[in-house]
């Protein structure tokens, strides 16, 4: 998502939107994207600000096309009862759109670089942040351990031979670990196999 200098809040005015209620009252608005969250613009007392939209619902829409097989990712979001904002919109539900038209590809405008369907402010923001990070340190330490450095499988079934293979290699690495540091039994698990000691790659001497 595109930074703004000096540690401004990067934001990006969307154009004109419909918001709708209950029934048949809607009205327009115009929606910015203030630091990845939509938001629309009040003036009060104190000038003018921002007011962030509450999340409602993400919805994945089938592609239309065929051909790109690309689905369209909706997220409403609702206008907060905020007293900025005249009541008669409180509750109002507006529909974006999230991921880039095919002619936003073309042109080279993305739609990420300004909106995300979880902004950084969003309560479950550092839920989804945390799975992230755990997810790809264990993809990195899975590949560590593959031939060549790699995890290279297609379908499911090979994902899961290699995830099982993946498990039962860091069991035994544990295993061995415990047994160098305590001498303990492993005889359930190795037999009468003893793991050697750890080789160390003697120390190079320093340059004169």
């Amino acid at each position: 998502m595109a930074r703004a200098k000096g540690g401004n809040v990067p934001y990006k005015n969307l154009g004109d939107k419909t918001f709708r209620k209950s029934g048949k009252t809607s009205f327009n608005e115009t929606v910015w994207a203030v630091n990845g969250h939509p938001a629309i613009q009040v003036a009060d007392e104190h000038g003018k600000h921002f007011i962030l939209l509450d999340r409602h619902k993400i919805q994945w829409n089938e592609p239309r096309d065929t051909e790109n097989g690309r689905y369209a990712l909706y997220v409403e979001w609702k206008v907060p009862a905020h007293p900025a904002i005249p009541e008669r919109q409180h509750g109002a539900i507006v529909r974006v759109r999230h991921n880039s038209t095919d002619e936003q590809l073309a042109a080279g405008q993305r739609a990420g670089t300004h909106l995300r369907p979880i902004p950084e402010d969003d309560p479950d923001f550092p839920d989804l942040y945390g799975l992230r990070q755990l997810a790809e340190s264990l993809n990195h330490n899975m590949k560590q351990r593959r031939p060549n450095k790699r995890a290279r499988t297609y379908g499911l079934a090979d994902r899961t031979v290699h995830n099982y293979s993946y498990i039962m290699v860091s069991n035994q690495l544990a295993m061995i670990q415990w047994y160098r540091h305590t001498g303990g039994d492993i005889s359930s698990r190795f037999g009468h196999y003893k793991p050697p000691e750890p080789t160390r790659k003697p120390k190079q001497p320093a340059a004169v």
